[in-house]
């Protein structure tokens, strides 16, 4: 017996979205840089609110006001990171301008793993589909144990650990968080991912970079393909027919859209390439929406408190 085949759509006007670029644009120069929170928030609104699933469009809950206290803390911390570094400059202070330099970035470099986590979580609480909200249940503890492992790992090995390191990173977002009543999890394995990453690699120089485009989209069936669902025990596959050809193609359409408009086609050619990510996605399996519930790990409080408790501004300026 067949397993019941639920393709994505993504639905979008061009029309619509040009507006909103065009506000943004507008509204980001006038108020200098300020509106970019909101500007971010609208952008995913719109992009979520395009994908449909069983009839069903996805939606995002996030405003602007939630990320603008942690985007205007970061930015001010910029400013006065730029004045220091300018009086030090300025005061021929060389040796401590540049062991200053050196502190920032690997203060920069450490603050990633709060920057992952908390992006992550505000936007799985933020996105929805059918009315129920997506659910991150990891404490920054476990995730910070988990980055700092694999991160040694990865240095030890001279980045030759890499597959295995962003497999076992995404493998902990994934197995930690869910929608409604369904379970994901991420079985992807860092050996897979050595492969495809070794066989892209001498393909991709034997072909003079021809092969790049069939390398790009094995590694994103690799992400796709191992992500299971799993509802009431039973299982559901996520599969992607995306291939090298339509990549390709993709290329030379984005491209050509932006040259020949001077620019002015590239909100188009962005919706495009997203239109084919989504559009070669699918889930097959017995999936019993009627039965679809909220997760009873949710907390609604706790989402509506969430972004202001998170600084997730962090996720505007990275």
């Amino acid at each position: 017996m067949s397993k019941q085949r639920h393709p994505f759509y993504f639905n979008f006007s061009s029309g619509d979205y040009y507006l909103l670029v065009i506000k943004n644009f507008f509204l980001i120069t006038f108020t200098l840089g300020f509106y970019i929170p909101w500007a971010i928030v609208s952008e995913k609104k719109y992009i979520n609110s395009s994908i449909n699933l069983a009839g069903n469009n996805f939606a995002y809950h996030g405003t602007g006001k939630e990320l603008f206290l942690g985007f205007l803390k970061i930015f001010v911390l910029f400013i006065s990171v730029s004045f220091y570094f300018s009086f030090l400059s300025h005061n021929g202070l060389d040796i401590l301008l540049a062991i200053s330099v050196l502190v920032f970035y690997a203060l920069m470099i450490l603050s990633l793993p709060y920057v992952i986590h908390n992006s992550w979580k505000y936007d799985m609480a933020k996105t929805s589909y059918m009315d129920k909200r997506f659910f991150y249940d990891s404490d920054f503890k476990a995730f910070l144990i988990e980055f700092a492992k694999e991160g040694v790992l990865l240095l030890c090995t001279f980045f030759i650990y890499f597959p295995w390191y962003i497999t076992n990173l995404t493998r902990h977002l994934c197995d930690n968080t869910r929608i409604g009543n369904i379970d994901i999890r991420f079985e992807g394995k860092g050996g897979q991912l050595f492969g495809i990453m070794l066989k892209g690699i001498l393909l991709t120089m034997v072909t003079f970079g021809i092969y790049l485009f069939q390398h790009r989209a094995n590694v994103i069936k690799f992400f796709h393909e191992n992500i299971k669902l799993y509802q009431d025990g039973k299982e559901i596959e996520v599969k992607s027919r995306i291939g090298g050809g339509d990549i390709f193609i993709n290329v030379v359409t984005f491209t050509l859209i932006t040259l020949l408009t001077f620019g002015l086609g590239l909100p188009y050619a962005i919706l495009k390439s997203k239109q084919l990510f989504i559009e070669t996605l699918s889930i097959e399996g017995d999936v019993d929406f009627e039965s679809f519930e909220q997760s009873p790990s949710y907390d609604d409080q706790y989402v509506n408190n969430l972004g202001m408790s998170l600084d997730e501004g962090v996720d505007a300026v990275f």
